[in-house]
């Protein structure tokens, strides 16, 4: 399941085949929804509209989303992002450049970043939710959240960042897309340029990062999405829409994609067969500001039928997700962290090692029905090439002079 956020905020189901408007949730004379995101346990969504303050919404019942808390520490914000790993902390950006971050247990402020002076354009947590990203002007600028007198990490671009995401497993990457057309992918803790991309010529809208980190998604107002192998460096598929691209996720299984455009349509595609949308509609009348997966979603395997993978990605997958890099000593807290970055790793292989039984039954099967295929062409060519020399003469010789057995056999079977 995942949310989408217009003139309206839409919660989306994929089943039978088909989406379902789940839940559209609006208040009646405010904005757009400008941006969300969903707590740790997805049990509720933070939202802002446009010139209105924030508010907390519950989704624990996704049919009947409703009003919680308006967070009013804050004026004009457009960008927020909850802690990962818990659903008390959230921080918010806005235009002015302002960054705080909210406790909603307490329901104050606690602790207030320097002021940025140009407008917060992104805010994520890494992983481990030890740093918080904030996109400011041509910088990347990076928050120790457990060191909160350190200096600002910051991290230069040559133009203006505008979208960023870090990666769902290792909490020292992050890639960032820019205005012109750019996607960076960095490492944090060396300030490290790992990777850079010219892939679109306008604006980047959103970014996603596969689990195994072979694969790269990129999109733009350029109207297009570019799958890029993160190894290589070179774009093995880009999907031309017909819209510009205003948003787009991965969910957290990687296999499907959920796109937002210009004239507010959704696609979804499966990331093991791209080549065509599984859906789309038309689903808002303006453009789609944001579009992101609950956390933890997991596709439906028979409605969805993902068991169509190769079998070479699901092995190289396996190989990089075991190659994660050492993180610093951790303290209890992030001992708990770990262990649930584990157990996540754990659930990611087990569902590889399930698509690769799936594959290596439908290769059994076929290989059978080309054993199957074969033995009763033997068979018959057999049993044709026998007729004929327990035929006359006549038809032996026939036979012999042409060196044509088929012809000889469709000869025969006529008489026959």
């Amino acid at each position: 399941m995942f949310a989408s956020a217009s003139e309206s905020l839409s919660y989306h189901k994929w089943c039978n085949n088909d989406l379902e408007n789940y839940f559209i949730f609006t208040e009646e004379n405010k904005g757009k929804y400008v941006n969300f995101s969903w707590s740790h346990d997805n049990t509720y969504i933070a939202v802002v509209q446009e010139n209105e303050k924030p508010i907390i919404l519950s989704s624990r019942d996704k049919t009947n989303m409703h009003h919680v808390h308006t967070v009013q520490v804050l004026d004009n914000v457009t960008n927020l992002a909850f802690k990962n790993h818990t659903k008390k902390i959230i921080a918010f950006g806005n235009s002015h450049g302002d960054v705080c971050i909210y406790n909603t247990k307490k329901r104050d402020v606690e602790t207030k970043i320097p002021n940025l002076k140009t407008p917060i354009n992104s805010l994520e947590y890494s992983v481990d939710d030890q740093q918080l990203a904030i996109l400011n002007d041509q910088k990347l600028i990076l928050y120790n959240t457990e060191n909160y007198n350190q200096d600002l990490s910051q991290l230069f671009h040559k133009s203006l960042c505008t979208t960023m995401k870090f990666h769902p497993i290792m909490p020292n990457q992050c890639a960032v897309g820019c205005l012109n057309g750019n996607v960076v992918f960095w490492d944090i803790y060396t300030s490290v340029k790992l990777r850079h991309y010219q892939k679109h010529s306008n604006k980047v809208t959103g970014v996603a990062m596969t689990s195994c980190g072979k694969q790269l998604l990129s999109g733009g107002l350029d109207y297009k999405i570019c799958l890029i192998d993160n190894l290589m460096g070179d774009c093995v598929f880009r999907m031309n829409l017909h819209q510009p691209v205003t948003t787009m996720d991965l969910s957290p299984d990687d296999k499907l994609i959920a796109i937002g455009t210009e004239d507010g349509s959704v696609y979804l595609y499966d990331m093991r067969n791209y080549l065509q949308p599984i859906y789309r509609r038309k689903v808002h009348n303006t453009a789609v500001n944001k579009i992101k997966f609950e956390h933890g979603f997991v596709g439906n395997h028979e409605v969805l039928n993902f068991r169509k993978s190769s079998i070479s990605m699901g092995s190289e997958k396996e190989a990089e997700l075991l190659a994660i890099p050492k993180i610093p000593p951790p303290t209890v807290q992030k001992n708990e962290i770990f262990e649930q970055i584990k157990r996540d790793l754990m659930k990611s292989l087990k569902l590889q090692m399930d698509d690769l039984e799936g594959q290596l039954i439908q290769h059994c099967s076929k290989f059978q029905n080309f054993l199957d295929n074969e033995f009763d062409s033997l068979h018959e060519s057999l049993k044709c090439k026998w007729d004929i020399f327990s035929g006359d003469g006549a038809q032996l010789m026939q036979a012999l002079n042409c060196g044509d057995t088929n012809k000889s056999c469709t000869t025969l079977n006529k008489k026959k």
